[in-house]
């Protein structure tokens, strides 16, 4: 939520011109396959990569014309069986992965301040993060994907945790280490609930962890994002 906000008019033009942006394109900055399949609206514009619809999967996203907006992307139990988007019924607790959740507070930071701006909503912008669904009888946990995995904290969660900032709009627009050092904030309020300290793969001073990141999954093009966006990228162990 923008403290400057901003206006745009929501008519058809407005709505064809966001769907040519969006629709059959991955909204992330490290692409991970979560096109949006669908662009309706609704008294605001919205993108989700859900097989019907009416119903979101995947990434989705909210736009207000004020220059407020939401994001949604999918964090937990990527190794499932069931079918994408699904939960699987034996599934007694989610796991969710550290990278994603990283991943999910950098999409969803640069996604939101990028269209903030451009609706000419600006100032600094206050910024809430959760993860659901989590419930006692779904609990959460915090696991990682490189070599043979593993969990990460000391417990289970067993109600959806939350974390709230402030930061400023145009440092979150912009590839750079602002937007780096924010996501780190950002997921670390998240990750603490769990009994872990701190994200692995990015620092609070806005540095990227090379070697936290999945050398089969993410490492060469956080890297290769990382030297565009002139941002340091450190071999610095935990400890």
């Amino acid at each position: 939520m923008p403290d400057l906000s901003g206006d745009f008019t929501l008519d058809t033009k407005t709505l064809h011109a966001f769907r040519g942006e969006t629709l059959g394109k991955d909204p992330l900055v490290i692409p991970r396959g979560a096109c949006v399949r669908h662009a309706p609206v609704g008294r605001r514009l919205i993108a989700h990569g859900g097989r019907e619809p009416a119903k979101a999967g995947w990434v989705a996203c909210e736009l207000h014309q004020s220059g407020v907006g939401a994001f949604a992307a999918m964090v937990a139990n990527h190794s499932d069986l069931a079918r994408p988007g699904q939960v699987d019924e034996n599934t007694t607790a989610s796991r969710i992965e550290d990278e994603h959740l990283v991943l999910g507070s950098w999409f969803g930071l640069r996604l939101l301040a990028r269209r903030a701006r451009d609706r000419a909503a600006g100032g600094s912008a206050t910024v809430r993060a959760t993860i659901v669904p989590v419930t006692p009888d779904l609990p959460a946990e915090l696991h990682h994907p490189r070599g043979f995995g593993g969990t990460l904290g000391t417990h289970q969660v067993t109600e959806p945790p939350w974390a709230t900032s402030l930061f400023d709009v145009d440092d979150l627009a912009e590839d750079g280490p602002a937007l780096i050092a924010a996501t780190s904030v950002l997921a670390v309020g998240l990750i603490q609930h769990f009994g872990y300290p701190e994200t692995l793969q990015m620092t609070t001073d806005g540095l990227v962890r090379s070697q936290w990141w999945s050398s089969q999954l993410y490492g060469r093009h956080v890297q290769e994002w990382a030297t565009k966006a002139k941002v340091d990228a450190t071999q610095d162990t935990i400890g």
